[in-house]
């Protein structure tokens, strides 16, 4: 396989800014965004079963974003009061424009034949191209005001309304307030000169932000035309086919946020503590609801589908001291986020995770958190058939060595009414440690980062652990799979049909996601007094090691998971729906970086 991509970009601005009068000053910026990418992916024939026939892919997209904005501020200071104000509007406007083209069916394979006139056109399906533009635009107005009264009392209140082409006419415009207020006590007359607390201030705000984010012309049904050729009679006509579902209904997801926060120092700001507790609250949430394969395999309809409620407190601690040859600097923090679905359009639950053909893996419905995982529940491996014939039915072709699953509605037959919430991938807790001190010339620090609590749906392991024709590698536990001779294990027996639904959605495959992991450890030394260089600032030598160690009983690849295109089934279905779900994360990188660092 011969893959490159060839990227370009260039981006700037001009602005023009004048002062009208005292305090007065209006500005205006034009800025632009343009890159271009050229995209060539050549598989060179392999085997029958891999890369057959020799393909060649090439794309370009070129995208351009062009922002402008103008803005009016006006600031003013008299005896212990001091106001500012901003008006301003924006427009963005971008466009991307794509061509690509394949061929199959290459003589030659060289570099030089590497081209589409080199491929052997038998078929006229043998080559295709295509190309598409997409636009979007959006347009805001927004407005601040802030007061401050002898630096104790604050308070500052915004609004903006957008209004954006990804919505259809009706609801293209919305608007979003804010407002915020503090009280630095540590001002007051009575903390003034206090040695212990150097710094007290209390902070509130509450806003409102929408969402955007759901392509570019959801609210209207993309049709292709062309791709099918039917006869009627005597007459050739082409079809078209619906590619996406819009919904001429969607609007802004809003999110309504409250914050209630706490500022401290004490020493002098030797130590340091910030507290945040925090309820959010998101409405009209936009995702894309799975349709009944009734529908055909077009892609779903965004729809506001949902209320979902965040609420948590955030807290970080900062400790610095030293004297003149040493100092050091300790700075955990730590985290706590609960989520709750308030409601769903229509009162039906979604469904997510779409990675296996038993059907979807998570279940959002009213009053547990977004993407729950909704499996059947394994309790142990049938060893007899006397067992399987005294538990609830599952298949008539269950035998010894299959996985017992739970019969959670007790109607002594095992079916898609015993899948129930197992457990989701959102943390009880997450938290971080930062570390260092200087020591004369030598400087150390590590960085710690961790989650406790979350679930992971380990879906790779349902390839992992079984053998299937698709020729996957297994991993080494399956040596400890049942067999007549080895069956304290909780790995089933190996069955290719798997006739008794082993690998349906199940616990099975549900791990503790919780890891710490060592992010980054750096050691360094400056070398300016021992080599005696007058002429430099600084010469640091030093040696870093990123994602040193990670600590977890998480038995894949890494339990720092990232979203995967697969858990939408190709529909385009909203990852929020599927996360948590592993399709085999690539681990992060242990790096090892070793340098020097000169200061003139």
């Amino acid at each position: 396989t011969d893959w490159q991509i060839n990227r370009s970009r260039i981006f700037g601005n001009v602005y023009a800014e004048l002062n009208l009068v005292k305090g007065l000053k209006v500005r205006t910026t034009l800025g632009g965004d343009f890159s271009f990418e050229k995209d060539k992916l050549f598989k060179e024939y392999l085997s029958d079963a891999i890369y057959n026939p020799t393909s060649l892919n090439e794309g370009r997209v070129f995208n351009q974003n062009l922002i402008w904005n103008s803005t009016a501020t006006y600031d003013k200071k008299f005896g212990k009061h001091k106001i500012s104000s901003l008006l301003g509007t924006e427009v963005i406007q971008n466009r991307t424009d794509y061509l690509g083209a394949s061929a199959n069916n290459f003589r030659r394979t060289d570099p030089l034949f590497r081209y589409l006139n080199a491929s052997v056109a038998d078929d006229i399906k043998n080559v295709g191209v295509s190309g598409i533009a997409t636009e979007w635009s959006l347009v805001s107005y927004f407005g601040l005001a802030s007061y401050n009264y002898n630096n104790k009392y604050l308070l500052s209140v915004a609004v903006r309304k957008d209004g954006s082409s990804r919505f259809g006419k009706d609801n293209r415009w919305g608007v979003f307030p804010s407002v915020s207020a503090g009280w630095i006590v540590s001002n007051e007359s009575f903390l003034k000169g206090n040695d212990f607390i150097s710094e007290l201030k209390i902070r509130a705000s509450w806003g409102k932000l929408g969402n955007q984010e759901i392509g570019v012309y959801p609210y209207s049904s993309l049709v292709n035309t062309g791709e099918r050729v039917y006869t009627f009679g005597d007459k050739i006509v082409t079809g078209a086919s619906i590619l996406e579902t819009g919904n001429s209904g969607i609007k802004w997801e809003s999110s309504t946020q409250a914050n209630l926060g706490f500022d401290l120092g004490f020493w002098e700001d030797k130590l340091t503590v910030v507290v945040d507790f925090f309820k959010k609250i998101s409405n009209d949430v936009l995702v894309r609801v799975p349709i009944p394969q009734s529908g055909g395999s077009q892609r779903p309809p965004f729809v506001n589908a949902a209320s979902i409620e965040n609420r948590g407190m955030e807290v970080a601690v900062a400790y610095r001291t030293g004297s003149k040859n040493f100092n050091y600097n300790f700075t955990p923090n730590f985290s706590i986020v609960k989520n709750n679905v308030l409601s769903i359009a229509g009162s039906e639950p979604i469904l997510g995770g779409f990675g296996l053909s038993d059907g979807p893996l998570t279940k959002t419905e009213q009053g547990r958190p977004i993407g729950s995982f909704f499996l059947w529940d394994m309790e142990g491996i049938f060893q007899t058939q006397e067992q399987i014939a005294a538990s609830p039915f599952q298949s008539k072709d269950t035998r010894p060595g299959d996985i017992k699953f739970r019969d959670i509605n007790n109607d002594k037959v095992i079916d898609d009414k015993d899948r129930f919430h197992a457990g989701n991938p959102f943390p009880d807790f997450t938290y971080g440690m930062q570390f260092g001190f200087n020591w004369k010339e030598l400087d150390f620090s590590l960085l710690i980062q961790g989650v406790q609590g979350n679930d992971i749906y380990f879906l790779y392991g349902n390839f992992a652990y079984e053998t299937q024709s698709r020729g996957f590698n297994s991993y080494a536990d399956i040596l400890n799979r049942w067999t007549p001779e080895n069956t304290n294990t909780n790995i089933p027996k190996v069955s290719i049909d798997d006739r008794n639904g082993n690998r349906r959605p199940s616990t099975r495959f549900l791990y503790d996601g919780s890891y710490m992991r060592i992010r980054n450890i750096s050691l360094g030394y400056d070398l300016k007094k021992l080599l005696r260089l007058d002429q430099v600032m600084a010469f640091r030598l030093y040696l870093t090691v990123q994602n040193a160690l990670t600590f977890t009983k998480y038995p894949g690849l890494d339990p720092e998971i990232q979203a995967n295109a697969n858990d939408t089934r190709g529909l385009g279905l909203s990852s929020d729906l599927a996360v948590g779900i592993d399709w085999g994360t690539v681990p992060s990188p242990r790096t090892f970086v070793a340098g020097i660092k000169v200061d003139f």
